[in-house]
């Protein structure tokens, strides 16, 4: 294991060296994709291959220590309160099965002990222990690891943050998860001890500020908007456009739209489209219609109906004239 990681150390400091020599300035913006999942992994850059090399230098110092393995029980194993992942994709994992049936579990899972004598609680290795559950066996091999929840919980979340197909929206519910638990307490803190960029943690925190009928939806399925998308959703929905938004991604959710930028786009072509007058119909005692009207934002039009005597509405138009004069002198001085 150790001389698996010595490698991995190498490549990430000659990868690292060569994105150097061509990376940006440091006052290019970076353009973040829309894709769920993808936002992390563009936008790093050159600080996530520093954190990396850190990482894996931290695995190999942990792995050349003393730390055994052992194989314990799959069911005395209790789940991992800060696995971040809403969707496993069965079909991946009996990819998984079936290479750790023919080439054996290469990597073991990480664990902590539990509250009660015998048990423990998963730090690392979600997939595999699903996998080796599913070729029907009853104990797995596992590093156990004395460490407390915190520590567990961050070590978690940043072994999880490496894997590219971890969704925008399952990061933000494990960070909100460490920010309400008090593990952290600002999105300076999350940043510095994840090894992120704290520009982008406040990003996907776009997901918090989108409507409750939307979150329903992405914790169904995470892989609907990506944090660029949730951070354009959650401005229109400031703008209290939040029927639009709703619409759009439940037509998403329900295959009525392809993907997250057509989503977008439909709203915005709502948004474009002037809004129908509203119109109210008056008529006499006996039911015939006599007038209608119908007004905007900042116009009102009021229509005589066929047949009706053209002095009706003049008096009506003096009426009205009296009223807006009257509602002229209640009316505050424009700024």
């Amino acid at each position: 294991m150790s001389g698996s990681l010595k490698q991995a150390v190498e490549a990430k400091r000659a990868q690292f060296a060569e994105r150097s020599a061509a990376a940006p300035a440091a006052t290019e913006p970076l353009a973040p994709r829309t894709a769920p999942g993808a936002l992390f992994a563009e936008a790093l850059g050159v600080a996530a291959d520093r954190d990396e090399i850190a990482r894996l230098q931290a695995r190999l110092r942990l792995f050349e220590g003393s730390v055994p393995t052992r194989d314990i029980a799959l069911a005395s194993i209790l789940d991992n309160p800060y696995q971040p992942r809403l969707v496993f994709d069965p079909v991946q994992l009996d990819e998984l099965a079936a290479s750790i049936d023919e080439s054996g579990l290469i990597q073991p899972i990480a664990v902590r002990p539990g509250r009660d004598e015998g048990t423990y609680i998963l730090i690392a290795g979600d997939r595999r222990r699903q996998a080796v559950q599913r070729l029907g066996r009853n104990t797995i091999r596992a590093l156990v690891f004395d460490i407390g929840e915190a520590e567990a919980a961050l070590a978690s979340i940043a072994e999880n943050l490496s894997r590219e197909n971890l969704t925008d929206f399952e990061k933000y519910g494990i960070f909100r998860r460490l920010r309400d638990e008090g593990i952290v307490k600002t999105h300076a803190e999350l940043a510095t001890k994840l090894g992120i960029a704290r520009q982008l943690v406040g990003f996907v925190f776009a997901f918090e500020r989108l409507p409750k009928d939307v979150l329903q939806h992405l914790r169904a399925n995470p892989r609907l908007l990506g944090a660029a998308a949730a951070q354009q959703l959650a401005a229109w929905h400031a703008e209290k456009r939040t029927d639009l938004v709703c619409q759009a991604v439940e037509l998403l959710a329900h295959g009525g739209l392809e993907h997250q930028a057509a989503a977008l786009e439909w709203v915005r072509k709502r948004l474009r489209t002037p809004q129908p007058k509203a119109v109210r119909s008056f008529a006499s005692p006996a039911g015939k219609p006599v007038f209608s009207l119908r007004h905007a934002p900042r116009q009102i039009t009021v229509s005589l109906a066929s047949g009706v005597d053209p002095k009706v509405l003049q008096e009506v138009a003096e009426r009205l004239a009296a009223a807006l004069e009257e509602a002229a002198r209640e009316a505050p001085d424009a700024p």
